[in-house]
């Protein structure tokens, strides 16, 4: 992959409609903040996109991008990566988790529900689903067991990194028993190594 590159984009070529948004929802007080600092040609970090050789799909700065069309201002300084769609949804499940807005429950929430909808991301494990979004693996676990796919539906593998090996984790007798919240004593893993990148 090559390193990202600094230009100005048109905000005409920013797609903001591709699932890409990992927040619940915009807050209207931070885009007038942000479009009077726009106005007052305050600089501010660059937002980040994915072009897909024809596409930028935003994945950072949905709310500077609504600040500089409200402010009458034609393009955007971006940081923009070389990807796809897809790459833009990941990178934006962990956006802001450590700079910007600070995101509300009901953000971290909709960036773990984005993973765990995927039927690549719900593969991986709590604990990889976390580093992605910036949270903690109580949270996406909380979040798996409440999304509305039936148990039986889900894929009972699981991918999983330790010690350095990534490798497929079968889940299948790991259930709770009927009320208790508690896993059986009947854990077995077989462990599939996973094809390296």
């Amino acid at each position: 992959m090559t390193d990202p590159r600094s230009e100005s984009v048109n905000l005409a070529d920013v797609r903001t409609d591709g699932g890409t948004q990992a927040r619940a929802a915009l807050c209207e007080e931070t885009v007038a903040e942000y479009a009077a600092a726009v106005e007052a040609n305050a600089k501010m970090p660059r937002v980040v996109v994915f072009y897909d050789g024809s596409v930028y799909w935003l994945a950072d700065g949905f709310h500077r991008v609504a600040a500089r069309i409200r402010a009458g201002r034609l393009t955007v300084p971006a940081e923009v990566h070389q990807g796809t769609r897809r790459d833009a949804v990941l990178y934006a499940c962990g956006a802001n988790a450590n700079h910007g807005l600070r995101r509300t429950n009901a953000d971290k929430h909709r960036a773990v529900e984005t993973l765990l909808r995927d039927e690549e991301w719900r593969t991986w494990s709590n604990v990889q689903i976390a580093k992605a979004c910036g949270v903690s693996d109580m949270l996406v676990a909380k979040v798996r067991a409440t999304i509305s796919q039936p148990l039986e539906d889900a894929s009972a593998e699981r991918t999983v990194t330790r010690g350095g090996k990534t490798y497929t984790l079968n889940t299948a007798n790991i259930r709770g028993t009927e009320g208790s919240g508690k896993a059986t004593a009947a854990v077995t893993a077989k462990r599939r190594p996973v094809a390296e990148e």
